[in-house]
Parts: structure tokens; sequence; C-alpha cells
């Protein structure tokens, strides 16, 4: 890897719609010299927390200001194992659920050949969304709702929650379903 690139193809510099969502959360975006070993470091060493507007008061109810980082970090983890699993990815899909402490995720991800399932039995992926996925539920004051990440490459992200049906789009490739959200 050549000096001022990042673990993945092109420069670091490359992440402009990260960047726009990094300021959309209050972040900034700290670009660093230094190799990072792995894609995961690589993505927690590049967003830090900005400094408050001055004026602003902190939410005592969590939300948007607690759970932005823990969005960030989701979309960073889907990322960092994508491309190791699936280098050609380009869209993923990860639904996590929450109802009075019990958590459900699943997944899919999206190549030129066609689209995938999380395998949850191969490795622990989803197990530690589910996790990272509890902890957003936990910032944001919910005890249940749905949560679905929409991930691209260059970390462009989307977020979307329901909390009344649970049962919002589900992700799966039985009797006939595609492993795109149903309801997109």
């Amino acid at each position: 890897m050549s000096p001022g690139r990042g673990p993945f193809t092109g420069p670091v510099v490359g992440f402009s719609t990260s960047s726009w969502n990094a300021a959309r959360f209050g972040l900034t975006l700290e670009v660093a010299s230094c190799l990072v070993p792995t894609r995961t470091m690589f993505f927690k060493r590049l967003f830090r927390r900005a400094a408050p507007p001055a004026g602003a008061v902190a939410s005592p109810q969590g939300g948007l200001d607690a759970s932005s980082p823990i969005v960030i970090e989701l979309a960073s983890m889907a990322v960092a194992h994508l491309g190791e699993l699936a280098p050609d990815w380009t869209t993923a899909y990860v639904r996590i659920a929450c109802d009075a402490g019990s958590r459900q995720s699943k997944g899919s991800y999206v190549t030129a050949s066609g689209i995938f399932m999380f395998n949850a039995m191969a490795d622990d992926f989803l197990r530690r969304m589910r996790e990272v996925g509890g902890q957003l539920f936990e910032a944001m004051k919910k005890d249940r709702g749905v949560a679905l990440l929409i991930v691209r490459p260059d970390l462009d992200y989307e977020i979307r929650f329901e909390w009344e049906d649970l049962e919002r789009w589900p992700i799966a490739k039985l009797n006939g379903a595609t492993g795109i959200p149903v309801g997109l």
C-alpha cells in the first residue's frame, strides 16, 4: 500500500460521500498519515466527534447525539466485513430487530453475480451487528423496533427505523423472495 492511500482501492480523500454523512452527524474526518493494519481500525480512526457548536445543549435523552457514532460503527463494520467476504459487492442490507431484550439480525449483499444472504453459521458478523445494534437501541432509549442499514462500499449509508411494525423490511430468499428487504 502506498503512502496516502487507504486499505481500499482509492485514496483516503475519496470518501466524499462519507465526509458529507460525517458532517451531517456532527462528526469531522480525521485523516491519519500512518498505515492502519485492519479496515475496522481504519474506520474507527477515521471519524472523531466534533466539538459541539457554541450554545448547543447536550440531549439528556440520548437520541441522535448518542446514536450517531454507533450508526457509523455499524456501517463501517459492514464495509470492513464485506471487503473481505466479497470484494465486488455493491450494496448491503442489514436488518436488526429488538423487542423486549430479544435481538435478531439478518442481512444480504449484492454483487455482480447475484444477491447473497449473510451466513450466520459461518462467521460471527451478524452476532456482532446484533450486539452493536442493541447498543444503538439503548442509546436511542428504545426497547423495541427495527433498524434497516443500507450501506455501499464507499461508506455511503442510510439507516431507517420502524418502531411499531416489527415485521417490516424482512430479508429472505425463501418462497421467491429476492434477498432485498421487502418494502424498499
